[in-house]
């Protein structure tokens, strides 16, 4: 009965951390910018397979302005990147020096396209024209505060492993088991617990907008140790999801992901 509720939590955690984001792809929901030209930028919400994006410029006058791009739905992949695609609109209505807001007096006029290209899991590029003027500008995702990955959570892993000196090492697996985290100045550590082994990777965080980073070593009680990466992290009030991948000294690779809903004390 044991093993049985903790392969149902395993199950459940997965589902719940899938849930908090998109399952088309990498979410894109992000605010977004160019560190060049810090002063204007972008915000993304996405769902499933088709984006909501503003885009927040400065007309002729040089005065503060907006468009959006309500419908981008996914157009394809290219040697750049996945690439939505939409319609751009300009509004207008009621100014906010009016206390009552009048949708009636809502107009939408039609101004152009805007192509968003996700290049990795940090940059893109915007390409949009506005009346017949064409622009197409570097972007990445805004970051100005740390998330913070503590925590204990019930969940596990899945992945494939492949190159490992034993044949039967190799091959795809569902790991039900527990996570443990610790946060602070100096890194993550992160201890997996599972039914063959416990693991600890341990490294330097970086934040990417809303996704966490961790790059460094990991060891476990089988005696095997490497190195790994930790991308796509998302630590939330209610669980945690990352991709992650490892190499081990003796050349077995891992590619995976992990999740797990987080215990209350």
């Amino acid at each position: 009965m044991k093993k049985l509720l903790q392969s149902v939590a395993f199950v459940a955690a997965i589902l719940s951390t899938a849930a908090q984001a998109t399952s088309f792809a990498t979410d894109t929901s992000d605010a977004w910018y160019n560190p060049n030209e810090s002063g204007w930028g972008l915000t993304i919400a996405q769902q499933n397979d088709t984006l909501f994006a503003v885009l927040y410029l400065y007309g002729p006058g040089n005065q503060a302005t907006w468009f959006v791009a309500p419908s981008m739905p996914f157009s394809g992949v290219t040697a750049s990147g996945t690439t939505y695609t939409g319609t751009l609109y300009q509004t207008t209505g009621t100014p906010y020096t009016t206390l009552q807001f009048d949708p009636a007096s809502v107009t939408r006029r039609a101004v152009g396209t805007a192509t968003f290209t996700l290049t990795n899991l940090t940059t893109g590029t915007i390409a949009y024209s506005i009346d017949n003027v064409a622009v197409v500008k570097p972007v990445t995702r805004l970051t100005w505060l740390s998330n913070i990955m503590t925590g204990n959570f019930l969940g596990g892993r899945v992945g494939t492993y492949s190159g490992c000196p034993a044949g039967g090492d190799s091959g795809y697996r569902e790991e039900p088991g527990t996570w443990a985290i610790q946060h602070d100045a100096n890194g993550v550590q992160m201890t997996f617990a599972g039914a063959a082994a416990s693991c600890t990777y341990a490294g330097p965080y970086a934040q990417g907008g809303h996704f966490g980073f961790v790059t460094g070593n990991f060891t476990c009680t089988n005696g095997t140790s490497g190195n790994f990466q930790a991308f796509e992290v998302n630590a939330q009030v209610t669980a945690l999801s990352a991709r992650l991948t490892s190499t081990a000294g003796n050349g077995c690779a891992y590619d995976g992901r992990i999740a797990g809903a987080r215990r209350t004390p």
